[in-house]
């Protein structure tokens, strides 16, 4: 549990604490396999201090279409939980989610675009309720908003917001997958911009 004037980033980054970091990430894989109809894990999650080019090579290519699933976040140092996917990721899930034969659905229309943002929603704030419920500090997750583009410009639009010098910041980082390694899905969860400015001080 939390104690006075402590905030969510600092306890879930606590070394002791990340096997409950873990569990929530692992919440989250457990939710999106319900889903889809078939079993995810989550990869170990990672506190990072990345750089955009160092992300952008993490996850794919820079001119990529990829799909980003994003929460705001309200309340006690976090900022925004991310669920991005590459285009053709997301193309299958709409079919697994709208019951659509394989490789039936060729692209993202406002049915399939729904479909994304109600995984997304599902799975981010089930992850943000453990830790909630582990700790005892509340967040308050926005409705969930979808945006297609390219990896860079998402990735661009993800630093501005969190609204630091340069293009560094930190971040909380896993990676979903499952046994034939056919999806490739990451989860971001952002510190908020006064706590982002501290940790680049350290």
């Amino acid at each position: 549990m939390a104690e006075k004037d402590q905030n969510l980033w600092d306890i879930i980054t606590e070394e002791s604490n990340r096997q409950l970091l873990q569990a929530a990430f692992d919440h989250a894989a457990r939710g999106l396999s319900f889903l889809i109809g078939h079993p995810l894990h989550s990869h170990e999650v990672g506190v990072r201090q990345a750089s955009i080019q160092e992300l952008t090579e993490l996850v794919g290519s820079p001119e990529d279409e990829f799909v980003g699933i994003y929460l705001l976040i309200k309340g006690n140092s976090l900022q925004q939980a991310i669920l991005m996917m590459p285009v053709v990721d997301g193309l299958r899930m709409a079919e697994q989610l709208l019951g659509e034969p394989d490789n039936s659905i060729q692209e993202l229309g406002e049915l399939e675009l729904s479909a994304l943002a109600e995984v997304g929603n599902v799975v981010l704030t089930s992850c943000l309720n453990k830790l909630a419920q582990a700790t005892g500090v509340a967040t308050l997750p926005s409705p969930p908003a979808v945006v297609v583009d390219m990896l860079a410009t998402l990735l661009s639009v993800t630093a501005a917001s969190a609204a630091v010098s340069g293009d560094n910041f930190y971040l909380l980082d896993s990676a979903f997958y499952d046994e034939y390694d056919t999806l490739k899905l990451r989860m971001w969860i952002l510190p908020d911009v006064d706590l982002q400015v501290a940790l680049l001080k350290q």
